[in-house]
């Protein structure tokens, strides 16, 4: 099984003088005086404690196999997931939010690693033959009941995860992390936005940009193609990221979750530990995964206001991925998919 840099890799941060990195069970305890969310204080009001008699309840909606969950998302109804870390073939499932039995919609994958849905479609990115080739990644979609795969773009040197979707593009890094391209979402020619990126990990999008996680630091570009923009420069790594309004959220590889404002200021950091790539966020809170020994991690919570410390959620035994929506957090439960209901 190979060890991909946008998991694994991890970089010295110079930026942040003092910050140091915590294990399991003491990973996120500072809290700052927060940024967005609804102005909640002291644990009440819209970001009160998800769990707050007894800690929370972990339910299996689907089972993995031995890699682990990759990649989740969520519509209305179903969750999507990706399972089998950088495996070629892994697999990709649903099943429903409410509980019932999971359903394969793509058996043989070539090496699947993130995953989206919009537009009644389930959108992915493939590594493809990853150890013999490094031109046979592809972006593909299937409709989100299953069905015939179609191909958006293929012959792609795709060693990074990043994807994301809108109404009307697919978005992708090609080159080995360095270049951001985008095809219409039924397929078509694709088009270059930008090159020249340092091992760009993660994207998200707003109404006109595309927004990267890098090694090197955070940076835009328009949905159009152009100028790539420095939103914020570090020397360490910056993996999974997350948007709420003009506030992105990041995953600072190993050392806490960050806060910046799309237009570069007010950074800031709102939970400190030994973190995992995997971060989400709803109108209320971040959710991110804190590393332990053998396995042995956490689901926690940091409110986006600084209403109330970060939160455990759940001991957990995955690391890969997390996701969020109005009716419960989804994760890597190593051997099956977990949610925690709100």
């Amino acid at each position: 099984m190979l060890a991909a840099a946008w998991l694994l890799g991890c970089g010295a941060r110079t930026n942040l003088d003092g910050l140091a990195g915590a294990g399991f069970g003491g990973g996120a305890a500072t809290v700052s005086n927060g940024v967005g969310g609804d102005g909640a204080s002291n644990g009440s009001g819209p970001c009160a404690s998800l769990c707050p008699a007894g800690g929370c309840q972990v339910v299996a909606l689907g089972s993995a196999g031995q890699q682990g969950v990759v990649s989740i998302v969520t519509d209305a109804t179903y969750v999507y997931w990706i399972d089998g870390f950088i495996a070629d073939p892994n697999v990709i499932r649903r099943a429903p939010k409410s509980g019932g039995a999971a359903q394969t919609l793509v058996p043989a994958a070539h090496g699947a690693v993130q995953i989206a849905v919009a537009n009644g479609f389930l959108y992915w990115t493939e590594l493809g033959h990853y150890l013999s080739s490094t031109s046979d990644g592809a972006v593909r979609r299937v409709g989100v009941a299953g069905g015939p795969v179609s191909t958006i773009a293929e012959g792609l040197y795709v060693d990074e995860p990043p994807l994301a979707v809108d109404a009307d593009y697919v978005y992708w890094i090609d080159g080995g992390g360095a270049t951001v391209a985008r095809a219409p979402v039924t397929g078509g020619a694709p088009e270059t936005l930008a090159s020249g990126l340092q091992s760009a990990f993660f994207m998200t999008l707003d109404s006109t940009s595309v927004y990267l996680s890098t090694q090197g630091g955070l940076w835009s570009v328009p949905k159009t193609g152009g100028v790539l923009t420095d939103v914020y420069g570090t020397s360490g790594d910056m993996r999974d990221i997350t948007r709420q309004g003009d506030d992105l959220y990041f995953a600072a590889f190993e050392y806490g979750i960050d806060h910046v404002s799309t237009d570069g200021g007010g950074f800031q950091t709102i939970a400190e530990g030994t973190v995992s790539p995997a971060i989400a966020s709803d109108a209320q809170a971040v959710y991110y995964i804190v590393l332990g020994s053998s396995m042995q991690s956490a689901l926690y919570r940091v409110c986006r206001d600084g209403s109330m410390p970060p939160e455990q959620l759940a001991a957990i035994r995955g690391t890969y991925a997390v996701a969020v929506d109005d009716s419960g957090v989804y994760f890597d439960n190593s051997s099956s998919l977990g949610k925690i209901a709100k």
